[in-house]
């Protein structure tokens, strides 16, 4: 999860980093290039998150899922008991 997210990051800054020289390039003054840039990167991030939502909606099935602790076949079975 870590490196998952330090790539996003890595991905990001590389994406603000890219708008903004463009648009350094082109003329615009500074605070201006830097807004275009964090804001092409807020959009990324925001695509990339869709995107991770529909693929989860999607592809990931709550059947396949393990618990994290392992239950025994025994207890399985029994229901709960009502006072």
């Amino acid at each position: 999860m870590q490196v998952g997210s330090g790539l996003i990051l890595a991905i990001a800054t590389a994406i603000a980093a890219a708008q903004t020289a463009g648009l350094m390039q082109s003329g615009r003054e500074a605070r201006s290039a830097l807004t275009g840039g964090f804001v092409a990167a807020i959009i990324a991030c925001a695509i990339f998150d869709a995107l991770a939502v529909l693929v989860t909606i999607f592809f990931v099935r709550g059947s396949e899922r393990q618990s994290p602790i392992a239950i025994p076949e025994s207890v399985k079975d029994l229901q709960p008991t009502r006072p």
